[in-house]
């Protein structure tokens, strides 16, 4: 209750930088620690609290390595919930605030003003895949006809690194 009160009185305060950048990242499934993999309330908010306060690549696998340590294998939620993450610290290099994924297409939300090579990648995906992309309104959207989320998610990383 202690770790519980202690998050919301730094949410009420705004702990919480002003400038910083947080990405909204939406597959519509499941991304989550659930009860049966680690029973205790309090530890599976400490536990969100390490993810949500990554910065890099390597403190997302030492989090999920620790996790994997405790707990034993990781089930498909919580896989979902790491990758995710993954896909956040680079929307942040990117400066992308938004990623709703949906069996039809993905919206990816461009924060302006993005890096020059950025930029030039950005516009050689889409020149290049003229049938699965379009920039309308600082949104970039994917024209992905696929019903399961984990390969879009993939899709999207793969996207993230060719931008990168």
């Amino acid at each position: 209750m202690t770790l519980y009160l202690s998050m919301l009185k730094e949410a009420i305060n705004g702990n919480n930088s002003i400038n910083v950048f947080r990405s909204n990242i939406n597959f519509y499934d499941s991304a989550y620690i659930p009860s049966d993999y680690l029973p205790s309330t309090v530890e599976r908010l400490k536990i969100y609290k390490v993810i949500d306060e990554v910065k890099t690549f390597d403190n997302l696998v030492k989090a999920r390595l620790n996790l994997e340590d405790r707990c034993g294998k990781l089930p498909q939620e919580v896989q979902n919930l790491f990758k995710n993450e993954e896909i956040k610290i680079k929307c942040k290099v990117l400066k992308f605030s938004k990623i709703m994924s949906t069996s039809k297409q993905t919206k990816i939300t461009i924060d302006l003003p993005i890096e020059s090579k950025i930029q030039t990648k950005l516009i050689n995906l889409i020149t290049k895949n003229t049938s699965l992309f379009i920039l309308k309104n600082n949104e970039l959207i994917y024209k992905l006809n696929e019903n399961d989320p984990s390969i879009r998610r993939s899709k999207i990383n793969n996207i993230l690194d060719d931008l990168l």
